[in-house]
């Protein structure tokens, strides 16, 4: 994209998916005159870079993306879509499209997926994505368990012997739910489930967190967090949380505990 364009970016999906977004919209922002946004609305807060126009996809504002309502403001010369049938009322405005399957090809990370729509980041463009926050006491020097996801087969089943297995080395966990999610049953202190300010803020501050393959995990490795995530159904050279490490459905949990030991835990401040 030529340096000095008003480029719009349409983005859908949850939030591990916004998160994957974050280096693009940083690389756009280094070089758009004027950058656009349409997205879910709560992911506002999350924003890395300024964006001068920021519209919910779910609001009426985002309508005339699929047809029959009026733009609300100047076009855009360039727009990079990835929703299916978004891009269609933007060249029959004379925008040049770049569309992007929501999912990566196989073998892509959905990172370098989106990225293939500008030439790269610029320098300066690198993890963590989201701006510093200050850190949860309850986190401090604390490996953040979090067993939760949205969809139940992408629920590892060795949670309860991997806090075993972490208290036997004399690890302090935290129990954190994902938002909307009730408190899991694992030993060990929990905190209600937060909002993502406070996923944010926990991320900021624990030693290590260990999710699955859902959005909160993004979010931890987006604010900075070692992070080792658990991944059975999904594409792991797909879907890998940016920065992150990554293992298997059929790990054992013993020898997941002695990779997050021997990780060198850095504690929050």
């Amino acid at each position: 994209m030529q340096r000095g364009d008003r480029v719009l970016v349409v983005r859908a999906g949850a939030l591990g998916d916004f998160i994957l977004t974050l280096p693009l919209l940083c690389a756009l922002r280094a070089t758009a005159r004027h950058l656009s946004l349409v997205t879910r609305g709560r992911y506002r807060p999350l924003l890395p870079v300024p964006v001068d126009s920021f519209t919910d996809i779910d609001g009426p504002g985002a309508l005339w993306l699929f047809g029959g309502a009026a733009p609300p403001g100047p076009l855009p010369e360039r727009a990079v879509v990835a929703v299916p049938g978004a891009g269609d009322a933007l060249r029959a405005r004379g925008v040049a499209v770049t569309e992007l399957a929501p999912r990566p090809p196989p073998g892509v990370h959905a990172v370098d997926h989106l990225l293939s729509a500008v030439a790269g980041p610029p320098p300066g463009c690198r993890a963590p994505w989201l701006p510093p926050v200050p850190p949860a006491a309850a986190a401090r020097g604390r490996v953040v368990l979090a067993p939760g996801a949205g969809a139940a087969n992408k629920r590892w089943p060795g949670w309860a012997d991997l806090a075993a297995h972490l208290h036997a080395r004399g690890v302090d966990t935290l129990v954190v739910p994902g938002q909307d999610e009730a408190p899991p049953e694992l030993p060990g202190p929990g905190v209600p489930a937060p909002s993502l300010e406070g996923l944010r803020a926990l991320a900021a501050g624990c030693a290590a967190w260990v999710g699955n393959d859902t959005g909160t995990t993004h979010l931890a490795a987006a604010q900075g967090a070692r992070v080792f995530a658990a991944f059975g159904p999904t594409a792991a050279d797909n879907w890998a949380p940016r920065p992150g490490e990554v293992f298997p459905f059929a790990a054992d949990p013993r020898a997941v505990a002695d990779r997050i030991c021997a990780a060198g835990l850095r504690t929050g401040s």
